[in-house]
């Protein structure tokens, strides 16, 4: 039922040409070890764009929203000529949830695998993914990575979500090693793009590169 709450395996149907529904397996088609499987990201195919969303929800406080490219057309005289609707939004999770799982994600990136992608002056969340890939011939890869890192902030009054993911990264595929390091690095620069007020006085320390997920 989350997962369909969620809109996995479904367009969002954003103002872009391209989308993927991505890929759910029916119910009927699980076998006894998806209930497993499926929670950790197996059996279970995903867009970026989806990745996003999702974790857009806990930002939300429980709301999914339809993603769009386009906020607004103005023309020469800065009159907004065209502006789409804005979509309310459907409650998917409770309030009081979507403010347990800030909690925990801020906790991945304060002492967990996402610890690089803690940003001076700021609460983050966020969650660290190392997928295998499919071989060609089935089953998962050991040797091919998908690493990723998504995350917002500040944690109290989201102002974004950013996902970064890596294909097949070298030497390193843990998503906390590459992707953790480039989310903080864009944040720093949308937050003071933004003008985001800092929320804590919090200096990160130097993490040891052979530190993993």
């Amino acid at each position: 039922n989350y997962i369909k709450k969620f809109a996995f395996g479904k367009m969002t149907g954003i103002d872009l040409p391209g989308e993927t529904p991505g890929f759910i397996r029916p119910v009927s088609e699980w076998s006894k070890l998806s209930i497993s499987a499926i929670p950790m990201g197996q059996e279970v195919c995903v867009s970026v764009l989806q990745m996003a969303r999702a974790l857009a929800v806990i930002a939300n406080n429980g709301y999914l929203v339809k993603p769009r490219i386009l906020k607004q057309v103005i023309d020469n005289n800065a009159e907004i000529i065209y502006e789409p609707g804005k979509d309310p939004g459907q409650r998917i999770i409770a309030f009081e949830t979507a403010q347990v799982m800030k909690q925990i994600l801020k906790k991945v990136v304060d002492s967990g695998t996402g610890r690089r992608a803690q940003i001076d002056g700021y609460d983050t969340a966020g969650k660290t993914g190392t997928a295998q890939k499919i071989e060609p011939g089935g089953g998962y890869s050991h040797q091919r990575f998908i690493a990723s890192f998504i995350g917002f902030a500040p944690v109290d009054k989201p102002r974004f979500v950013i996902t970064v993911i890596f294909d097949e990264p070298k030497p390193f595929y843990y998503g906390g090693l590459v992707s953790a390091p480039v989310f903080k690095e864009i944040a720093e620069k949308v937050l003071k793009y933004l003008n985001v007020p800092k929320t804590n006085t919090v200096i990160t320390k130097n993490i040891e590169s052979t530190e993993l997920d």
